[in-house]
């Protein structure tokens, strides 16, 4: 374990938790959240069950430690408004959807379709990340909802 830690600062720290957390963990909840509402396989829907909430869980903790750490240093304001406009800026990565996929049975197992999928990323980045961070920027707290997505406690 020794040098474990070395080289890690409050900044990279922030990035960090802002890229793979705020938008990466939330992205994926609402995903799973919106594959689980297509499902019908007894066994997809406990697993994206459990998925969904732990993804959720995830996006909470990290949403939590950006909340605190620009408390704990306001001087990283800046870098955090930066890394989310930059993250809200990107495109998301475009699902591939193999050709001659049963549709019914992909859905039946919870999977999305291409534009399904990208609707859920662009939804989760417009009626949550985006919402969240400016809370964040402002320095209000980030509630238990947001434009009717449920997050876990963030602040």
């Amino acid at each position: 374990m020794s040098g474990a830690l070395d080289g890690i600062c409050a900044e990279k720290s922030l990035r960090d938790a802002i890229v793979e957390g705020c938008v990466g963990e939330t992205i994926a909840a609402l995903v799973a959240q919106a594959q689980l509402r297509g499902a019908t396989e007894p066994e997809a829907l406990s697993a994206l069950t459990r998925i969904a909430a732990d993804e959720e869980r995830h996006a909470g903790l990290a949403w939590r430690f950006v909340a605190w750490a620009l408390k704990e240093h306001p001087s990283l304001r800046g870098v955090a408004g930066r890394c989310f406009a930059d993250a809200l800026s990107r495109a998301p990565a475009a699902l591939v959807v193999e050709a001659g996929v049963d549709a019914n049975a992909w859905r039946a197992w919870g999977r999305l379709g291409a534009d399904e999928h990208a609707a859920a990323v662009r939804e989760a980045l417009s009626e949550v990340i985006a919402p969240c961070a400016k809370a964040l920027m402002l320095g209000e707290p980030v509630g238990r909802s947001v434009a009717g997505r449920s997050l876990s406690e963030v602040t």
